[in-house]
């Protein structure tokens, strides 16, 4: 019986860790877009910045982003769009 409840745990946890998008572990903070418009990419390149533009988020939406948490590069942030619930890179200047 323990092994079983050992194994449905380990499981669990594997399946939670496979959905939690990189650097997401910790659940992001409340903020909203501070500027009248901020670019979402989906990637950051140390170097050349970000790429592959997601969408444009405007003032006032919903994102999500905990300093020391998720990544941090070059005034970027790795930040959640809470709208259509996916991650991608903003500049931290533009949320609250």
């Amino acid at each position: 019986m323990k092994r079983t409840i050992a194994a449905v745990g380990t499981a669990v946890a594997l399946v939670a860790a496979a959905a939690t998008p990189a650097g997401a572990a910790t659940p992001p903070e409340h903020h909203s877009v501070i500027c009248q418009s901020a670019s979402f990419y989906a990637h950051y390149a140390v170097g050349s910045g970000p790429f592959d533009l997601v969408r444009t988020l405007y003032y006032g939406n919903d994102v999500g982003h905990t300093h020391g948490a998720q990544a941090e590069n070059n005034g970027w942030g790795y930040t959640q769009d809470f709208g259509p619930n996916d991650w991608g890179w903003m500049q931290l200047n533009c949320m609250s």
